[in-house]
């Protein structure tokens, strides 16, 4: 790393903004008064991928009259915490825990579907859309030049909980370049989760098996939390289904018989996570894009609402995600960016409309919406 002195980094801040003042602080560090203009976002993301390197830090606060471009040093790096390696592994045994619930299932009702490969087809599609997820949130932090966010995943209790996980808490080591970087690394990921979802669901019904409701009822007894049928179906998944029977794929259904896979239902689990994952809360991904299109007071109030919304719904799974983001909202903490003047551009703001639709898509329709009868008259 070069040390960079006084002048040299006038000089390269001069070279990236126009400059009106200038103030010298202790330690190598100033103070610039620069004018924004149409150029200064892009601007900035060039400064800070110059003085990055060179162990300094810009920050430009203010207002689009009086922008103000702070240059320090960039702070020691604090040691890494065990909790998100903890909590990864215990919600990784958590899936194959659910796992090896699938297996149980398929040899008691079809033993001769090969129920080990069944109950590992669900572990190994589980993995790879929350693995995936956070591969492409590292990705898309590293494309800003900062340091991905730390997940900390929810684990759920096998035989306890329906779910294997209740999404993940994001927890930023330092602050994003911009609103547009902010919103890149909790945009995509949930995206790309979705996406692989939607095409394991659809091989999931053409390729599931037929059971009678009087074996799926028997087990269910002895598995009450066991996830063998979408007895609600999201709209993503009922749109999959609605296709598939006309394109006539899939195992024809009788009355009193039933569909189950646990390609679907590992592909339906990870639907519920990325909704989760998108609600706009503080901390989770639909939080960060909520504070990069709203700011933090817009954030505070979709928490809020979302907390309601998870408690108007009828199923615990939510109830416990409720409560989840009721005590990070307890203690809130406010993710600025490094530019605090330049605001998201237009497109991200038609993305944040989208990622909010593909949420509602994924969530399973409540029992007590799916059981509304409309009478005419």
């Amino acid at each position: 790393m070069s040390v960079l002195t006084p002048v040299d980094l006038d000089t390269i801040v001069r070279g990236t903004f126009s400059v009106k003042d200038t103030f010298v602080l202790p330690d190598g560090e100033a103070e610039y008064k620069v004018v924004y203009d149409e150029k200064a976002k892009g601007a900035f993301e060039r400064l800070y991928d110059t003085l990055r390197p060179k162990g300094y830090v810009p920050r430009l606060t203010g207002s689009r009259d009086e922008c103000v471009l702070l240059v320090r040093k960039a702070p020691t790096e604090k040691g890494s915490s065990r909790a998100p390696v903890v909590l990864g592994l215990l919600t990784l045994a958590a899936v194959v825990a659910y796992g090896w619930l699938q297996y149980i299932v398929f040899q008691q009702l079809l033993p001769e579907r090969l129920p080990l490969l069944m109950g590992l087809a669900y572990v190994v599609i589980l993995i790879l859309v929350i693995g995936l997820h956070e591969v492409v949130h590292r990705r898309s932090a590293s494309r800003g030049g900062t340091r991905a966010p730390v997940p900390y995943f929810l684990p759920g209790i096998p035989a306890f909980t329906p779910l294997p996980s209740f999404g993940t808490v994001l927890v930023h080591r330092e602050p994003p370049v911009n609103r547009d970087a902010l919103f890149r690394t909790g945009f995509l990921g949930p995206i790309v989760a979705i996406v692989l979802c939607i095409l394991f669901y659809a091989i999931g019904v053409l390729t599931a098996a037929t059971v009678s409701m009087e074996q799926v009822q028997s087990v269910r007894a002895a598995l009450p939390n066991i996830q063998l049928t979408t007895p609600n179906p999201s709209i993503i998944e009922s749109l999959i289904v609605s296709f598939v029977s006309l394109i006539g794929g899939g195992p024809p259904t009788t009355s009193g018989s039933q569909l189950i896979s646990p390609i679907a239902a590992a592909a339906d689990t990870g639907l519920i996570l990325t909704f989760f994952n998108l609600l706009p809360a503080t901390q989770l991904d639909g939080g960060q894009l909520c504070e990069s299109i709203l700011g933090y007071r817009g954030l505070r109030i979709t928490t809020y609402l979302s907390i309601v919304a998870l408690l108007v719904l009828d199923t615990p799974n939510y109830w416990i995600t409720a409560v989840i983001v009721l005590v990070i909202a307890g203690r809130p903490t406010r993710l600025s960016t490094l530019d605090e003047v330049s605001e998201v551009s237009r497109t991200k703001k038609i993305l944040f409309s989208v990622a909010l639709l593909l949420a509602l898509a994924s969530v399973p329709i409540p029992q007590n919406i799916a059981n509304l009868r409309l009478v005419a008259g």
